[in-house]
């Protein structure tokens, strides 16, 4: 893991949400966007002239030169540098069928566990598992690339 300080890049980042650009005391432009990795949500702070850089919820990155900051409410938070950029993501590994019992839910984040592994899940196929956005073990198959589920 990067210290604090030490700038790197992540990837395969998807953008989950994507925060409005406001002007903080300092006069600085922020904005804040989620990001999905591996099944786990961070923050990264985009700030000045990078806070307006273009970039699309739903879309897949390697994110350049960010720098971790701290922990906050169960997640990283990450900062950017006046060389952040953002990359489109060009994935050529093949979906994976996948089958297993869902051992956990959260409903706020979109994401399920099954066999251990965290899952990004659409908002559409979380429904179609739980309606009533209430926990029962299931068992399920489907499509998944990386960590994110493609098809159920």
């Amino acid at each position: 893991m990067a210290e604090n300080g030490e700038r790197f890049s992540l990837f395969p980042a998807k953008i989950n949400s994507l925060g409005e650009v406001s002007t903080v005391s300092t006069g600085s432009n922020r904005r804040e966007v989620q990001i999905i990795m591996d099944g786990r949500t961070a923050l990264l702070t985009l700030w000045d002239k990078e806070a307006d850089l273009e970039i699309v919820v739903g879309d897949i990155y390697t994110i350049r030169c960010i720098y971790p900051t701290n922990d906050f409410n169960y997640q990283r938070c990450y900062s950017s540098t006046s060389s952040t950029a953002f990359e489109p993501y060009h994935d050529d590994q093949p979906d994976e069928k996948f089958k297993g019992h869902i051992e956990s839910v959260s409903f706020e984040s979109n994401l399920i566990e099954i066999e251990g592994d965290i899952l990004s899940i659409s908002e559409d196929n979380l429904q179609k598992i739980f309606p009533r956005k209430e926990f029962s073990p299931v068992t399920v198959t489907g499509l998944k690339r990386h960590l994110e589920v493609g098809e159920m």
